[in-house]
């Protein structure tokens, strides 16, 4: 999902921005902003290396215009997110989710897969090793995590949100195992590009 989250509620090296507050204003202007957006290329690239019926956790699910999407594919989904009213937009749906921030998450069985769509883009680069560590480790052995990130060199402060943007050379940096890596344009044509890529644990 498009979810401006996880690092809301991190306090690595003594940082935190209140992104959860901003989701209580705006929750419903959120699920209606996102929920169509075009996903098909990610899907794609994504169920190049996971079939159904695998399990997936979706990482800061936002509309849960994803776990409805793996759900009718036959995949057995599960979501987490830290906003209240995603949660219980999820659970009207039909869906399983927790209210729960992904450093405190602790599942009580592993997944096949975890997807974390544009949902780790404000946590600072220098905390972004600790987060793929704490998602890694959600998955049994040999299993994927999707995660896309703003294409670009760009580190800081847009409107009073936080942004990392990654590329190639910064995601190689990282203590990764990379498989698979694309660019691809927004699916909400904001006229920025995204850079996606699967790490195997």
């Amino acid at each position: 999902m498009y979810l401006f989250l996880i690092c809301s509620q991190l306090k690595l090296n003594n940082y935190n921005i209140s992104m959860e507050n901003f989701f209580q204003l705006n929750p419903q202007e959120y699920i209606e902003a996102t929920q169509k957006a075009d996903m098909s290329a990610e899907y794609a690239f994504f169920l190049k290396h996971i079939t159904p019926p695998a399990s997936i956790v979706d990482v800061g699910f936002g509309s849960s215009r994803d776990m409805l999407y793996f759900k009718k594919k036959g995949f057995d989904v599960f979501g987490i997110d830290i906003e209240q009213e995603f949660v219980n937009h999820a659970l009207d749906l039909g869906l399983n989710a927790q209210k729960v921030d992904v450093m405190d998450y602790c599942p009580n069985e592993l997944f096949d897969a975890v997807w974390a769509c544009s949902s780790l883009i404000h946590c600072p680069s220098e905390d972004l090793q600790k987060v793929f560590d704490k998602i890694l480790s959600f998955l049994k052995p040999n299993g994927i995590a999707y995660c896309s990130f703003k294409y670009g060199e760009y580190e800081g402060y847009i409107a009073e949100k936080y942004y990392t943007y990654l590329n190639e050379e910064k995601i190689k940096k990282l203590n990764l195992n990379i498989i698979d890596i694309h660019i691809n344009k927004d699916a909400l044509n904001r006229g920025n590009n995204w850079i996606s890529f699967i790490l195997k644990k």
